[in-house]
Formats: structure tokens, sequence, C-alpha cells
């Protein structure tokens, strides 16, 4: 195992940020690890590449994130996911791969994936926003806080059936404007 030191932006994040990059392909860890320290300061890095150094890290106090590729030498990103969440059922997991499919994308989701990014050029920079947007949400799962995500089907749904109502209106949220006619009230 290897590890890169650097430091954490981010006030909803601990001093060190403990990340499991599991690859065994070392120019996609070295592109992974470099997005990452762009966005995040004070990283502990292990890069995880063989079954070896993978069954010592699941020994080890835990992470707080693991970064899996799907296609591995000596296993595959289920497994990895798999093992990770059996051992340690909070952590948070992300496949970044090039290899999967939907079917392995679904099956990983049902399986506690926390996200999924192709690895593909254009997504590398994507790596980053993923992490943040996944540690938010197991902080607030954590606080007990649960987040609302609204799709837009769900909104237009609930206002076809008239059934939508709000303690607290969101007027000035983006999101809803986008799928609220400006001319109907957000709020009753």
């Amino acid at each position: 195992m290897k590890s890169a030191g650097c430091s954490i932006k981010g006030s909803f994040m601990k001093d060190q940020l403990r990340i499991l990059v599991v690859d065994d392909n070392p120019d996609d860890r070295a592109l992974a690890i470099r997005e990452l320290q762009r966005d995040f300061s004070n990283l502990l890095i292990d890069q995880i590449t063989d079954a070896t150094n993978f069954a010592l890290a699941l020994e080890s106090d835990g992470c707080d994130l693991v970064i899996t590729d799907y296609q591995l030498r000596w296993s595959d990103g289920l497994a990895v996911l798999r093992a990770v969440k059996h051992r340690w059922p909070d952590c948070t997991v992300i496949m970044f791969t090039g290899t999967g499919s939907e079917e392995v994308a679904v099956e990983a989701m049902k399986a506690g994936l926390d996200d999924y990014v192709l690895k593909a050029s254009k997504h590398y920079a994507r790596l980053p926003g993923a992490v943040r947007l996944a540690l938010e949400r197991k902080a607030q799962w954590r606080r007990g806080v649960q987040p609302i995500f609204f799709s837009r089907a769900l909104i237009l749904s609930a206002a076809a059936l008239n059934v939508m109502r709000a303690t607290h209106c969101p007027s000035s949220s983006a999101t809803y404007r986008k799928f609220w006619p400006p001319s109907r009230p957000l709020c009753r």
C-alpha cells in the first residue's frame, strides 16, 4: 500500500480523510488521485493494487471512503463493495470504472454503492464532486438529517394530484423553479 498526504477543504469533514483507491492500473490510480488532490487537502490515500493489500486494508481501523474500479485482475468491484460493506457498513463507496455496464451499476447500487462514475477523460473531473456529495450525504445521514431529493417525475405527479404541500417556501430555489411553473405558487 502506498500513501499520499495532503489537506482537506470543507467543514463537514474531519482533519484527515482516509481514502482507499482500489485499482490495479497505476495510470488510472494516478489520474484519480491527482483529481482528488485538486479539490481536497489533508488526504491519506492508500493505493490498493492486489488482493493481499486489500485484505490488509480490510483488517485496519477503517477508512472514510473507498473508490474502486470494477474490473480488477484479482477480483471485481462488486466483490470489493460487498467486502467493504461487510467490514464497514457505513463506509462510503464509489465505483470509478470504464468497464462496467448499467446492470453492474444497478446491482452495485442495490448492494450499497454511493455513486458510479465513468472512467473517461471527460469524467475524471467529476470524481471529486462525487466524493464530496457522497460524504456530505453520509454526514447528513449520521446526523439524522434525511436529505430530500426530488425527481422531476415526482414533482410533476405531485403537482398533478395537488398533493404537494410545504411548511417552508423555497421559492428562490432554482431546482423548484426548473420543474414548477413560475405562474403557480410553490407554497400554499
